[in-house]
């Protein structure tokens, strides 16, 4: 060990290592491989999809609050790191962190805070599934284990798993209820022990080819799924990032079979059914207005779902606006006048008034009623959903 590798650790630089000795951390920063497979410790584990069909991976965003609370339970006393796996057909540890807080000066301390999260950012990058498929599920058992009881478990992948007891390449696994899903795993005894652990969902439903990509109801499916398959398994909170990821696989990997996704079936009209009629469709309207982009296309989406209501005098349709999160949260506003136009249009093409009420959300659900705007929300919240009941 060089005189100078000794000054850099005294001064509080990361310690990367398998295990506690900073010996060992030393010998590992000398051969510049900040880590290696081996016993995961407390405190985070991120499973990350490094695979073939599921898009490659950066730090993301919703990361670094998780590794900052890492970094304080260390300087507090407590032995916890953060645990790397791959999300692949045999999950397994590909590189475990710690954090040496022993500096007394806080510009050092604070360089070494910033170089453990240089170190986590550029070991997300570099994971590399080793086995062919997708187990998302086993991986979320080894994280569970290695973030240990009050630790956070991540998962930073698609969710489409390829092996069983969740192959979604078995045909109809992927249009299957969440909830029947999950309790066929209960009772299987397949679920991971999560209890006692955050777990932190990123990117689930996004894909990269060959996978061909989900539409909206299906990726929301599929996050449906994994949140309650946590929730049942245990975990003291689940929190989804909607953020997207459209990045590309990454190459040179093992394959990974793709999931078929059957076309998208149109919804119509029915008892007891919903459609929604998102603002890049059809039914889309000019910015800021009432007025549809295109009328005829409109009229057209619309028209089978006014007739029927026509043909059933006493069946109810409740059609409900809602709108991007800027400006005021207001239910009276342009999302009650869209849902109102589109009423009219109901009515034009055979509904009666008295069947219809139309209802204006505000803001849209996603990724909550309050939460704050976002590119990546913006199309999902701007929507007309029209729904049929009959009595």
């Amino acid at each position: 060990m060089t005189a100078a590798l000794l000054r850099r650790l005294a001064r509080g630089v990361t310690v990367l290592a398998m295990v506690g000795s900073v010996a060992a951390t030393a010998a590992c920063v000398q051969q510049q491989s900040p880590c290696s497979p081996g016993p995961g410790v407390g405190g985070l584990a991120v499973a990350v999809g490094g695979r073939a069909n599921s898009p490659q991976w950066a730090m993301p965003v919703d990361l670094k609050p998780r590794i900052d609370a890492v970094l304080d339970a260390t300087e507090s006393g407590k032995d916890v790191g953060v645990t790397l796996l791959r999300v692949d057909g045999d999950p397994g540890i590909a590189c475990v962190l710690r954090y040496d807080a022993s500096a007394q000066n806080s510009n050092a301390r604070a360089n070494a805070r910033t170089n453990v999260l240089n170190a986590v950012a550029s070991q997300i990058s570099a994971v590399r599934a080793n086995s062919p498929e997708a187990n998302p599920l086993k991986a979320l058992a080894l994280a569970a284990a290695s973030a240990q009881d009050g630790g956070t478990v991540v998962l930073l992948d698609s969710g489409l798993q390829t092996v069983a007891p969740l192959n979604f390449t078995v045909e109809g696994v992927l249009d299957t209820d969440p909830d029947d899903v999950v309790e066929q795993l209960a009772r299987a005894g397949q679920l991971p022990n999560l209890s006692g652990r955050a777990v932190v969902l990123i990117g689930i439903g996004y894909t990269a080819a060959p996978q061909a990509s989900l539409d909206e109801a299906r990726r929301t499916r599929l996050v449906e799924l994994w949140t309650k398959l946590a929730q049942r398994a245990g975990a003291s909170s689940v929190v989804v990032s909607d953020t997207p990821n459209t990045e590309s696989a990454v190459p040179g990997v093992p394959e990974v079979t793709p999931v078929a996704v059957p076309p998208v079936v149109s919804v119509h009209p029915g008892c007891n059914t919903q459609a929604i009629f998102a603002d890049s469709g059809a039914v889309g309207f000019v910015p800021d207005s009432t007025e549809f982009r295109d009328p005829a296309a409109a009229r057209g989406a619309l028209t089978e779902f006014g007739r029927w209501l026509g043909e059933n005098p006493t069946a109810r349709s409740t059609v409900v606006g809602s709108v991007a999160h800027y400006g005021a949260n207001t239910t009276g506003g342009l999302s009650l006048a869209r849902a109102q136009r589109v009423r009219d249009v109901l009515i034009q093409t055979g509904a009666q008034a008295a069947q219809i009420t139309a209802v204006g959300m505000g803001w849209g659900p996603f990724p909550t009623r309050t939460g704050p705007p976002g590119a990546p929300h913006d199309e999902r919240n701007r929507r007309v959903v029209v729904e049929l009941t009959c009595a």
